[in-house]
């Protein structure tokens, strides 16, 4: 009897992790080997917390939902001094698309601000990163107008790129986003930055909406050369549509440079073209100093004649103050 009771335990526990694996979601996984942290750094931002922005990418060949990521702050004298976890910025990540993070921590306990932390190494690890059927739709085209520092005062040299997001696909866009990477003239991560949501919050097919998008924490003024931005690349997020199935691969970012700086091969030619006007400009102005002097050591009266002063008159005068005005 005990043995029948003990083999009918056994029989339904059987049964019911069978229902329990049937009921369970097949099309998800967690892994990390899928997600690459491609860049990160670290500033200390205007209220005094400790930023760590940088970008991953989707590297596998499925889609990757919520991206999670830890970073850990080490001394100088080898201990660890915060940490924090948080999620890459775009929810749904296609195989090789990119996504922007940015991770805070807050002012150290024993500590008056993160300026007094002897601060060694940060170290960016991918703790989960979870495997989907589903993704986002992604037929959009974007286009720069404009991108450098801003010359409103106001703004105190803040970093802005502007332009459109045309949805080139067949459905409607809800609830966009355009976020940035900012890179120096090293190529090297600097900062990130987002939208908030675009409006009109929906975009039909064919449509375009506007977006301004700045980066976060970063002006051209008081930072080193490493700090100043001269390149970036553009990404798009939205809410819906959600598609279901295998998603294609991620078109690359929209990449472009400053405007004020242009691609370095550009920016080396425009100067070159500046030091050829430059002297041209000094040759001639060395030609026609040599020939006033030449006209004024020249003497204006003829052979035996003598040259009298001119008694200036009213009429002459009023010449001279018309043609000084």
């Amino acid at each position: 009897m005990k043995l029948r009771k003990i083999l009918s335990i056994i029989i339904i526990a059987l049964l019911l992790s069978t229902l329990c694996l049937t009921l369970s979601p097949q099309n998800v996984s967690s892994k990390t080997h899928g997600i690459k942290v491609l860049d990160y750094t670290y500033y200390i931002d205007a209220v005094g917390v400790l930023d760590i922005v940088g970008e991953v990418q989707n590297i596998g060949t499925s889609t990757i939902e919520k991206a999670t990521i830890t970073a850990v702050v080490y001394c100088t004298d080898g201990t660890i001094q915060g940490t924090v976890t948080g999620h890459a910025w775009f929810t749904y990540m296609a195989p090789q698309q990119r996504s922007p993070f940015l991770l805070e921590i807050g002012i150290p306990a024993d500590y008056d601000d993160w300026y007094a932390v002897e601060i060694s190494k940060v170290e960016i690890t991918v703790k989960e990163a979870n495997e989907s059927n589903n993704y986002l739709y992604s037929d959009f085209k974007l286009t720069v107008k404009s991108a450098g520092y801003s010359t409103n005062v106001n703004e105190y040299g803040a970093y802005w790129i502007e332009g459109t997001v045309q949805n080139t696909g067949t459905q409607t866009a809800s609830k966009l986003v355009v976020a940035a990477v900012y890179y120096n003239a090293d190529g090297n991560l600097v900062a990130v930055g987002h939208t908030n949501y675009l409006e009109p919050h929906d975009v039909k097919p064919s449509e375009t909406v506007t977006f301004k998008v700045g980066a976060y924490d970063t002006t051209r003024y008081g930072g080193n050369r490493n700090s100043v931005i001269t390149s970036y690349s553009l990404l798009v997020d939205l809410v819906s549509p959600l598609m279901t199935g295998k998603a294609p691969t991620a078109t690359a970012p929209t990449t472009g440079y400053s405007i004020a700086t242009q691609n370095p091969q550009n920016q080396t030619a425009s100067s070159r073209n500046h030091i050829y006007i430059i002297t041209i400009a000094a040759i001639a102005f060395a030609i026609i100093a040599a020939l006033l002097i030449s006209r004024k050591n020249t003497p204006s009266s003829p052979k035996g004649k003598t040259n009298k002063q001119k008694k200036p008159t009213n009429k002459d005068h009023k010449a001279n103050v018309h043609r000084s005005i």
